[in-house]
């Protein structure tokens, strides 16, 4: 039988290193998806990642296993994220935009409807055109598929501000697709 992402959290609070491991494997694809969105540059991500898995490694006790780790590693992830956004203050060249899979259902269903690799592209770069605050509860619910509530405890944000963000971040993106027909995807 498989253990959850607390269980193994856990073993890693009682000393066990290679535990860690597991949890690298199995949130570094998704995380680097995520801090890719949000920074749209490779290296900066890289180092965002990096940093994440470091600080999670090192704050492990802090983590409540009555708790989601997703949830934890996404914050850390976020705020690496954030940090990297500001220190960098550089607006990445569009044209730099490549395309990153992420495994999550909505995801899919999100790529489903774009029929167009250049729409995909066109809707990756919009998300880089919006400010940040939206980007990213863009990104945790659209590419993510978290919650309302797992945005709000991720970013410490009251439930109705995540909502308000999504459609504020919505209108943002919409008014990057007036010829094309995606307001639905949003």
């Amino acid at each position: 039988m498989e253990k959850t992402d607390e269980q193994i959290a856990v073993l890693v609070q009682n000393g066990d290193k290679e535990a860690f491991g597991v949890v690298i494997d199995h949130f570094e694809k998704p995380l680097c998806a995520f801090i890719y969105r949000m920074l749209g540059d490779k290296e900066n991500c890289a180092d965002a990642l990096q940093e994440t898995f470091l600080k999670a490694y090192k704050n492990i006790n802090s983590f409540d296993p009555q708790r989601k780790f997703s949830s934890w590693i996404y914050r850390i992830a976020h705020n690496e994220a954030i940090t990297h956004y500001r220190k960098n203050a550089k607006h990445v060249a569009l044209d730099d935009v490549i395309e990153v899979a992420s495994d999550d259902n909505h995801a899919e269903s999100v790529q489903k409807k774009l029929d167009s690799e250049g729409q995909k592209r066109l809707l990756d770069k919009a998300l880089l055109t919006i400010p940040i605050k939206y980007r990213e509860v863009i990104v945790f619910r659209f590419y993510e598929d978290k919650s309302y509530e797992e945005i709000s405890e991720i970013m410490h944000l009251p439930v109705n501000t995540v909502g308000t963000y999504l459609n504020r971040g919505k209108q943002e993106i919409k008014k990057h697709f007036k010829d094309l027909s995606l307001e639905e995807l949003i």
